[in-house]
C-alpha cells in the first residue's frame, strides 16, 4: 500500500489493525517519533523496551516483562540497519497472540537469516524519503501477507468515499 512516508505508513498500519485506545503497542527503544506518531493519534500506548546489551535493538528478554493483557503488537526498528532478532520476538509474539510490525526505514535490502526485511513479521513500512536507504526524494509504503491487514489498509490509506470499513 503505497503511502507519503514512513510515518503514514505506520499510522495506517495502526488503524488497519482496529486497535482501541488504551491498547499497547511493545516499541524497540531508539527510533525517531514517526515511529509512534500513528500510535500516539489513535491513542495507542506505545511501551519501549530497554535495548538489550550491547545493542541499539530490543530482545525477548526485554520485551517479555512488558506483555500485558492491553498488548497488541510488538514493533521492531531496524535502526541504522542492525536487523532485529526476528525468530525469537516472532515465537514470543505468537505465544502471546500478538502481530509482529517491522519499521525498515534504515534497513533496505537488509537480510535476516536469508529473508528481506519487511518479510519478516506481519507488517512492515518504509520510506523512501531522500535520506532513507532507498531515497527517492519522498514517500513510503506498507507491506503485508495478512489479507485483513491488507484489505484495511489499503481502504483507510486511499478510499475516501466508501461509508463501510472493511471487516
Amino acid at each position: 500500500v503505497a503511502t507519503p512516508g514512513c510515518t503514514p505508513a505506520l499510522h495506517v498500519l495502526a488503524l488497519a489493525c482496529d486497535f482501541k485506545p488504551g491498547d499497547e503497542v511493545i516499541v524497540s527503544p531508539i527510533s525517531d517519533y514517526g515511529t509512534v506518531q500513528g500510535l500516539l493519534a489513535q491513542s495507542i500506548i506505545p511501551v519501549f523496551a530497554d535495548a538489550a546489551p550491547g545493542s541499539v535493538n530490543f530482545s525477548v528478554e526485554t520485551i517479555e516483562p512488558l506483555i500485558t493483557d492491553r498488548t497488541r503488537a510488538i514493533l521492531c526498528v531496524h535502526f541504522t540497519g542492525l536487523i532485529n532478532d526476528m525468530d525469537p520476538i516472532n515465537a514470543l509474539a505468537k505465544q502471546h497472540n500478538l502481530l509482529v510490525f517491522e519499521d525498515c526505514c534504515q534497513a533496505t535490502f537488509g537480510q535476516y537469516k536469508g529473508r528481506l526485511v519487511g518479510t519478516l513479521g506481519d507488517a512492515a513500512a518504509f520510506s523512501f524519503d531522500a535520506e532513507q536507504t532507498m531515497g527517492a526524494d519522498q514517500g513510503g509504503c506498507l507491506v503485508t501477507n495478512n489479507e485483513k491487514i491488507h484489505e484495511r489498509a489499503r481502504f483507510m490509506g486511499h478510499n475516501r468515499a466508501s461509508e463501510t470499513i472493511p471487516p
